[in-house]
């Protein structure tokens, strides 16, 4: 895909693999539609290179885990609602301090995906996770 390093699908399949399956990964890249409507945080890919889990957010106050093809994402390309033909993009300055679980419970308070760490705290703040501590350098760790 070419949203995706090689890197970041070499760490995608290994999250994804059966040994790790089931895990609070941490997101490995954060997709996004560049009229900044929908967001993805995805953390494993399948043996099939194509079937991505994540936590996905269209626009209408409900993110949701799931899954996605990535080749499905690639497709919207040029297609209608994406300003100027644009496609699905990478952001190149997203890096996923936290696990998935704390973007998802943060998404569920402010009802889209935050990734700034400010705005994950204050979310968390609000209604925190059991056995969940944010410590003020921003670093995660499970108590």
């Amino acid at each position: 895909m070419p949203f995706l390093s090689d890197t970041q699908l070499v760490i995608l399949q290994q999250n994804g693999s059966e040994a790790n399956r089931g895990k609070d990964h941490y997101p490995v890249v954060k997709l996004f539609s560049p009229d900044a409507t929908a967001i993805w945080l995805i953390t494993e890919l399948a043996a099939d290179k194509d079937t991505a889990f994540g936590l996905c957010d269209l626009g209408h106050d409900h993110p949701e885990l799931g899954y996605i093809r990535l080749s499905a994402l690639d497709s919207l390309r040029g297609e209608v609602g994406f300003r100027g033909g644009l496609g699905v993009e990478s952001d190149e300055a997203f890096d996923g301090n936290y696990p998935l679980s704390v973007y998802a419970q943060a998404a569920s308070i402010r009802r889209r995906i935050v990734t700034k760490d400010e705005e994950v705290r204050l979310a968390l703040k609000k209604r925190p996770l059991p056995g969940i501590t944010l410590p003020e350098g921003g670093v995660y760790f499970s108590v």
